[in-house]
């Protein structure tokens, strides 16, 4: 039974289209993913009050299993989210000379 050129371009526009399905449903799972990163860094920031002792932020991070890391001088600490990939969002938090926090903001998801 011999194929007809008609079966043959059938079969290969149900696999573009199969592989179309599979890339856009790809990109919406990205991007949700993403944008929960965000909304739980801004949600995680937005719950630390000003003039606190960041370690409070910290033992939150912990207990929520985040990655934080703070940078080298010790002023700024940094609380990432995952989401898709390698992207994160992040929550930064900046500190007073003291210890306590100055100010807290979300950075959306970098790579």
């Amino acid at each position: 039974m011999p194929l007809s050129l008609g079966r043959i371009a059938k079969a290969l526009l149900k696999l573009v289209l199969g592989l179309a399905l599979l890339f856009a449903a790809t990109v919406a799972i990205g991007l949700h993913l993403n944008s929960r990163a965000e909304r739980a860094a801004r949600e995680f920031c937005a719950a630390i009050p000003p003039s606190s002792p960041v370690a409070a932020a910290i033992a939150r991070a912990d207990g929520m299993k985040l990655r934080h890391y703070a940078n080298r001088e010790g002023h700024e600490h940094v609380f990432m989210f995952p989401g898709w990939v390698f992207n994160w969002a992040n929550c930064r938090v900046a500190l007073h000379p003291d210890g306590t926090v100055a100010r807290a903001w979300a950075t959306e998801a970098e790579d």
